[in-house]
């Protein structure tokens, strides 16, 4: 044990004496950008964590450079029973030149209760309404998922086209494989995960004489935990989703259409005996609109999306001491209102101190198409739908403040971006 400490005192002294070296070297003035003064105290910090035995990867985890994902949803109503089930296919490009290709599956059950009458027929990205109506539906929801990390895109390809259901072949032989995807000449999984959560929604639409509306407020609660099989290493998940969607319409067609969201995720990942790791909390957003009639207004169409992930390394014990309440919040999540978890200011001052922060920017895309059609029932509904949504992201900018403090341009994620 002497031996190992004297060691250990040796290597420290060594890098304490490269430190040095580094200082002096950004006296030169050809070395004053921020951009290179940053770079150089994020790789002496990154020296000093290492001999320290902590998180030292924090500030060159990979980014996502463009993802595509499909979502099927599929429900039937009985009264004020609904039962449904959902499935996700995320593609992801990643700035280390992987593919990471996730299939998640959830299983629905709960109310839908609705005030008036009224009735909807959908087919494509064509919906008719017809009547007033109000509606609240809250969904219990239990769910699994599996990712793949692949370093061949083409490999990517045929994996998200065995995941996805393309047709009525591909649902008939999902059905005979008793629901299980193809997944045929994939690697083994990189993670496993589990899942549960609460589905809050409320509509309200109108539809007459040619014109109608629609408003859609949503709230998600979701918990789990994934498993990295190589490492043993556990992340606990807590994320809470909100959203509107409004519309107005004049014949069959929308005429002017907003959507926005805001989510946050929080996560705590452990080895496999239970050390806490690194503790991360991403905050997003997304906005959109969507405008008919003439080209000119046509071209005012469009979507963004932000994120900013912030990660604190819980192999440092003053970290570690800051972020213990939280812990156990995440790890042992409770239903609330507001905030999926409460952070508090202790824990906030040590992000901001000693986290590191990855800002991102994303172009975003999608359309809806689906089937269906529901009849009210002044207290429920009858009816059955079915619907596809496809959502693209692409990474138009990104920066970086790490832990010392400065911020830096994350060159290995947006390059090649236009």
């Amino acid at each position: 044990m002497a031996s190992e400490q004297g060691q250990a005192s040796v290597e420290y002294l060594g890098v304490v004496a490269v430190v040095g070296v580094l200082l002096a070297a950004l006296a030169v003035p050809a070395l004053a950008g921020r951009d290179v003064a940053g770079a150089v105290v994020a790789e002496v910090r990154r020296a000093l964590c290492i001999v320290a035995g902590g998180q030292c990867w924090l500030d060159r985890r990979p980014c996502v450079v463009a993802s595509s994902q499909v979502t099927d949803d599929g429900s039937v109503d009985l009264a004020i029973i609904r039962i449904g089930s959902r499935e996700v296919v995320l593609r992801q490009e990643r700035s280390d030149g992987t593919v990471a290709v996730t299939f998640l599956r959830d299983r629905l059950a709960g109310l839908d209760l609705t005030a008036g009458g009224g009735a909807q027929l959908r087919v494509g990205r064509t919906t008719l309404r017809l009547g007033t109506q109000a509606e609240a539906t809250v969904l219990a929801m239990l769910g699994s998922g599996t990712t793949w990390v692949l370093r061949d895109a083409r490999a990517a390809d045929r994996l998200v086209r065995g995941l996805v259901v393309d047709g009525a072949g591909d649902l008939g032989r999902r059905v005979l494989h008793g629901g299980r995807p193809d997944t045929r000449g994939a690697p083994a999984p990189a993670w496993s995960a589990s899942r549960r959560g609460l589905a809050v929604t409320l509509v309200a639409t109108t539809a007459g004489a040619g014109h109608g509306g629609a408003l859609r407020l949503g709230s998600e609660d979701l918990a789990g935990v994934a498993t990295q099989h190589a490492t043993g290493r556990r992340t606990f998940v807590v994320r809470r989703r909100n959203d509107l969607v409004g519309s107005i319409t004049r014949g069959q067609s929308d005429v002017l259409g907003g959507a926005g969201a805001v989510d946050e995720l929080y996560t705590v990942t452990v080895d496999r005996v239970g050390r806490p790791l690194d503790l991360g909390v991403l905050r997003g957003g997304e906005v959109g609109v969507h405008i008919g009639g003439p080209a000119p207004l046509r071209a005012l169409r469009g979507a963004r999306r932000w994120e900013a992930e912030e990660h604190l390394d819980l192999s440092d014990p003053e970290n570690l001491a800051a972020a213990r309440d939280f812990l156990r919040e995440v790890v042992a999540p409770r239903p609330r209102l507001g905030a999926a978890v409460a952070v508090s200011a202790a824990l906030r001052r040590r992000l901001d101190e000693a986290g590191v922060l990855d800002v991102r920017a994303y172009a975003l895309s999608g359309v809806a198409t689906g089937i269906g059609v529901a009849v009210g029932t002044g207290v429920g509904h009858l009816g059955a739908g079915y619907e596809r949504r496809r959502q693209r992201l692409r990474l138009v900018g990104a920066a970086q403040r790490g832990p010392e403090g400065l911020w830096r341009a994350r060159g290995d994620c947006t390059r090649g971006v236009a």
